[in-house]
C-alpha cells in the first residue's frame, strides 16, 4: 500500500524578516494548506537570502505531523513566484534530506535576483 503526504504553502518573503530589537525566533513555522504538517524557517537565512547577491540558499524544514512507516522518496517544485522584473530570475529547489518525520529542502539563487514570494508544493511517498 502507498503512503502519499503532499501540500502547497506560500512564503511572502519579506514578512518572514525579523521585526524589532532583540534575538529572532529560531525558527517560523508556517501552516501547509489545511493540514497538519509544517514549515519552518530560519528568518536570520530569510534575510540573508532576501538582501545578499551572488549565491543564497534558505533552508526550509518540513515536519509531519504524522511520520512515514519507511523514508520517503520526495519532491519539491516552484507552484507561484513574484520576483522583481529589474533582474533575471535564477530558482532551484533541492530535496537535501528525506527522512520519516520531515523533508529538509533549500530554495536556491543567484547573481542579481530577487524573490519577493514563493508559493511551493511538495509530495513524499512511500511505495511497497
Amino acid at each position: 500500500m502507498a503512503e502519499i503526504k503532499s501540500g502547497t504553502f506560500s512564503l511572502i518573503l519579506e514578512n518572514l524578516l525579523p521585526r524589532g530589537p532583540g534575538a529572532p525566533p529560531l525558527a517560523i513555522v508556517l501552516p501547509v494548506d489545511n493540514r497538519p504538517e509544517r514549515v519552518e524557517i530560519n528568518p536570520v537565512e530569510v534575510e540573508r537570502f532576501l538582501c545578499g547577491y551572488g549565491d543564497r540558499i534558505l533552508r526550509c524544514t518540513i515536519r509531519f505531523a504524522n511520520p512515514f512507516a519507511r523514508q520517503p522518496c520526495a519532491e519539491v517544485v516552484p507552484a507561484g513566484m513574484d520576483a522583481s522584473c529589474e533582474a533575471n530570475c535564477r530558482l532551484r529547489l533541492r530535496v537535501v534530506q528525506e527522512l520519516r518525520d520531515m523533508l529538509v529542502f533549500e530554495i536556491c539563487t543567484w547573481a542579481e535576483t530577487r524573490i519577493h514570494s514563493l508559493r511551493i508544493s511538495y509530495i513524499a511517498h512511500v511505495t511497497d
